[in-house]
């Protein structure tokens, strides 16, 4: 070996050279192991956390799926005291409605985290000032507009603590926000889909106040269609079928919003049937539901798919890990004990030798360096047996 690689190997010789063979492969064992269990746990922590993370988007999307009924029986609630304070006998059942909403802002109540609480607290006393109110139409629908905003309010704070906002990679983190903020788009949607209608149906008696909740709801379903079409372009790459989806039920919509500006708003007469075009905005309304419940539901699905890669990647990595590990420790054994017994072999040759047994040879099946070592050690035991037979028949003889 030259100079130079001889010193720069002369520490790591140095230090080998003070252990026992068995301690030598231990260490050389330890110092491959270690690093390699230790990057391994590192890879399986992470995958754990992204785990975890997914389950606990999961869990959030399901919150907010419960405040979804709560919001879609409150705007019910709120169109039924607009059409009572224009006149319109409506054929829905209120108690059932808000029974639904007790319900459901019980359950929130009762699994909700300490980080939205306050939030959750505003909901609850509206509700009760709701439920307990005077019963007068106007009333009762501005504390449901302030209800309808205290929900919002605490679905985007339920949206930071489940972190739901947030993603692993970019498509998941657009089909999230998607997910999350059409929903209330949809729901303001709703508000103004069922608002045009009950609007509709008391024009049949004309009164100025049914005219201003026309215009308005117009407006404001025209604004939040243009909301609703921006959030699904954004993912539309990543899920076309989402985006083709979207277009279609907003063509829908803005179908039925100029049949409406046409028909209702700008002209001097009634002229469309309020029974026929209520049971169209019926039908759109119930596409916007279902395009927004495909939009959950395709978030859902790409949470329980990264959840069960990351699992499967976690179970790969441990299982490789602990594969090379194995294979490793056991190629260490091999070696070790290959040259322990080949070592042995010549020690115990070389004992007999010198105890004058100059017959015993090593047996060694290896072919490495300790075979050749044994080959040398065997020729030169046989070199020994022939000049001692040489020199003892000499002797024999008489020869110097």
């Amino acid at each position: 070996m030259p100079a130079h690689q001889s010193k720069f190997f002369s520490p790591a010789t140095a230090l080998l050279g003070r252990l026992r063979l068995s301690r030598k492969f231990f260490l050389i064992l330890l110092v491959f192991i270690i690093p390699l269990a230790y990057m391994s746990w590192g890879v399986v922590a992470d995958k754990q956390r992204q785990v975890l993370f997914h389950e606990t988007q999961l869990s959030g999307l399901q919150r907010l799926d419960d405040t979804s009924s709560i919001l879609a029986n409150l705007v019910r609630l709120r169109d039924l005291g607009y059409a009572s304070a224009l006149g319109f006998q409506s054929s829905f059942d209120e108690p059932d409605a808000k029974a639904e909403i007790e319900q459901r802002i019980k359950q929130l109540a009762t699994a909700d985290s300490n980080s939205s609480r306050q939030q959750l607290e505003e909901v609850m006393h509206l509700w009760q000032e709701l439920n307990t109110g005077s019963g007068e139409a106007l009333q009762s629908h501005s504390l449901g507009f302030q209800l309808s905003l205290a929900i919002h309010q605490y679905r985007q704070r339920l949206a930071e603590n489940y972190q739901l906002l947030l993603g692993t990679d970019l498509a998941s983190y657009q089909l999230s926000h998607v997910a999350v903020d059409s929903l209330a788009y949809t729901v303001d949607v709703t508000s103004a889909l069922r608002g045009l209608g009950s609007g509709i149906i008391a024009r049949g008696h004309y009164t100025p106040e049914s005219f201003i909740k026309i215009s308005y709801y117009a407006g404001e379903l025209d604004s939040n269609l243009d909301e609703l079409a921006r959030a699904f372009a954004i993912i539309g790459h990543s899920h076309p079928h989402l985006l083709q989806r979207s277009e279609q039920v907003l063509s829908a919509v803005r179908t039925y919003l100029e049949q409406t500006q046409s028909r209702v708003i700008e002209p001097d007469a009634f002229e469309i049937s309020a029974a026929r075009h209520a049971l169209s905005g019926r039908d759109v309304l119930q596409s916007l539901m279902r395009l927004q419940q495909e939009t959950v539901a395709t978030l859902k699905q790409r949470l329980e798919q990264q959840i069960q890669n990351q699992t499967w990647q976690m179970y790969e990595v441990v299982g490789i890990s602990a594969a090379i590990i194995l294979l490793v420790m056991y190629l260490f054994s091999g070696f070790y004990y290959s040259m322990k017994q080949g070592i042995q072999q010549i020690n115990g040759t070389l004992a007999n030798i010198a105890r004058g047994n100059l017959e015993q040879r090593a047996e060694v099946h290896s072919r490495d360096e300790i075979h050749t070592i044994a080959e040398n050690l065997n020729h030169t035991a046989g070199q020994l047996t022939e000049l001692v037979k040489i020199a003892y028949s000499r002797q024999q003889e008489g020869a110097p």
